[in-house]
Order: structure tokens, then C-alpha cells, then sequence
């Protein structure tokens, strides 16, 4: 019995690799032939290789030649109370804001062009970026909410309905301690066969190390149910599975798929974000082996 169970697991992951190689090139970004707007650093002042450009206020800014980041790699936007009103935070992937933090180093990059089509449309002023978030300020309304309309419709990745959600046990934890998240589903058509890596990344010291997974078949909310199924863990590389036998399933509400399991070092401080492997590690299909896009917003845990 314990061979078979074993062989099965094994199967379970070579099917998984197959499928995930095969799917590599598709999965490591949202697609970006359809976006129609980008992110660039600018200055009010003139910065050598920047180009000059007027907002339609008649404001001149000075911006970048390169994007820092388009709308592919923004996960939402937020409009949090403040003061002034009219701050905008900017949910984004793991390490787009490694490239802004790089990208406005200096002491006039403190502005965010935003551009269509390579044509200025509005800027605003960067208050703050933190772990794979940006605090921004005095962005249009009307470009904000075009802009998250933008982010929420199909035209980025097909059925953008389809989320996978990470949901932290605790949203803080002892340094030295156990963080234990579980994973979900939801909106997915015909689902057959799902792979979900997890990483971790942020804090002021020290690690959140993942140390286990599993996928908790006796669970009442699990996925596929009772339906017969072949689950692996790979903890090598940090991945869990499973494969429906036959057909696919429409899951419409929030459905459990796996739980991950992270270590905190004993001095671990500091907000930690844990996130979906944004790379050919973690991926959907349906029933006839066609990619399921999908979005996922990280989550933060914070370690006292």
C-alpha cells in the first residue's frame, strides 16, 4: 500500500512538470500584448536622458525612456483615507518594487509618469514604497478608476474572475515561530489539474522559511471534493498539486487547495510578504489541458 501511494505521488509530479514545462513561456507574466498603459519614473526637473513631456494640466515633467513597470504588474488599486484625500496605494507582483525603489534612487525622481500608448496622460508624486506596494499622490480620479477597470477586465488575462487567495492562519507571529497559511480557489472553469508554489520576501531582519505543505483531501471545502484525485507535495522545490482523474470541475466559490507551512528565524522582525510564484511554478488547467489565467494578491504577516 505504501508503495502505491508513493508511485502515485511520483506520477502526480511528473504529470505536474510536464504540464508546467510545456506551459513556461505563457505563465511568467500576465500577458502584455494587450496592455495599454505603463509606468515611468519622472522628475520636475530635468534629468539627463529624460525626455520633456507637458501633463494636460500644461505641467512640464521630465521622464524616463524605459517603463519601470506596466499595468501587467499591478495586482490592484487601492484608495486609502489620508489627509490630503487623494492618495492612491499600488498593489504590485513580487519585485516590481525592487525596480522602482532602484529606478527613482536620487534626489528628483520622485514622480510616476503614467503612459498610453507612449503618450503622457498623468503624473503623480511618490509618497512611499514599501513591500510590493507604492503610495502615490495626486493621480487624476477619472485616471485612477480607469486604470482599475483596466486592471479588473478580461483583457490582461482572459477570465481575470479567477483568483487564488492566501489566507494567513494569523496575521502576526513570534519571531522563531510557525506561520501556517492556507491556499484557495475561486471562479475557476473546468478545473483539472492546479500546482501552486508560494515565496516569501520583505521583513526588517532575518527569514520566513518555507518548511512544509500539504493538501488536506479530508478538508470539506477542498476542491475537488471526494472526486478521485492524485496530490503530491514537492518539498525540494517548494510546490504541492493535484490532478483530477476524469473531467474538470467548475468551482465557483472559494475552494482549499494546500497549506503552507513557513519557519521564522529567531530574530525574523518586520512586515513579511508572502506571495504566489508568479513563474511556471504555479499554474491551472481545464479538462482539456488548456492554461487557466488567474490573478493573486500577496499577503503580509509580521513577525514580533
Amino acid at each position: 500500500m505504501r508503495k502505491n501511494k508513493w508511485t502515485m505521488a511520483a506520477a502526480a509530479l511528473v504529470v505536474v512538470s510536464t504540464v508546467a514545462s510545456a506551459w513556461a513561456g505563457e505563465r511568467t507574466t500576465r500577458p502584455t500584448t494587450k496592455d495599454t498603459a505603463s509606468f515611468r519614473v519622472a522628475s520636475s526637473t530635468a534629468v539627463s536622458g529624460f525626455t520633456a513631456q507637458k501633463t494636460r494640466s500644461g505641467e512640464t515633467v521630465y521622464v524616463a525612456p524605459s517603463d519601470t513597470f506596466t499595468i501587467a504588474d499591478v495586482v490592484e488599486f487601492q484608495t486609502p483615507r489620508s489627509r490630503s484625500g487623494d492618495q492612491v496605494k499600488i498593489m504590485l507582483q513580487p519585485g516590481v518594487t525592487e525596480r522602482l525603489a532602484a529606478a527613482s534612487a536620487g534626489g528628483s525622481m520622485n514622480r510616476l509618469a503614467i503612459l498610453r500608448g507612449g503618450r503622457l496622460v498623468d503624473v503623480s508624486t511618490i509618497e512611499s514604497i514599501g513591500v510590493n506596494q507604492a503610495v502615490v499622490s495626486g493621480m487624476a480620479p477619472t485616471e485612477v478608476t480607469r486604470l482599475a477597470r483596466l486592471v479588473a477586465g478580461p483583457g490582461l488575462a482572459g477570465d481575470t474572475s479567477t483568483t487564488v487567495t492566501i489566507v494567513p492562519r494569523r496575521d502576526s507571529a513570534s519571531a522563531g515561530g510557525t506561520v501556517t497559511v492556507d491556499v484557495f480557489v475561486s471562479n475557476v472553469p473546468k478545473l483539472r489539474t492546479y500546482q501552486f508554489a508560494l515565496d516569501t520576501s520583505g521583513g526588517t531582519s532575518g527569514t520566513l522559511t518555507r518548511t512544509d505543505g500539504v493538501v488536506d483531501q479530508t478538508r470539506s471545502d477542498f476542491v475537488f471534493g471526494t472526486d478521485q484525485v492524485i496530490q503530491a507535495v514537492d518539498k525540494i522545490h517548494g510546490r504541492f498539486g493535484a490532478v483530477l482523474f476524469n473531467g474538470g470541475k467548475d468551482v465557483k466559490g472559494q475552494s482549499y487547495v494546500g497549506t503552507y507551512n513557513f519557519q521564522a528565524s529567531p530574530d525574523a522582525k518586520g512586515a513579511f510578504t508572502i506571495s504566489v510564484n508568479p513563474t511556471r511554478m504555479s499554474f491551472m488547467s481545464d479538462a482539456s489541458g488548456n492554461n487557466i489565467p488567474f490573478r493573486s494578491t500577496p499577503i503580509t504577516v509580521t513577525l514580533r
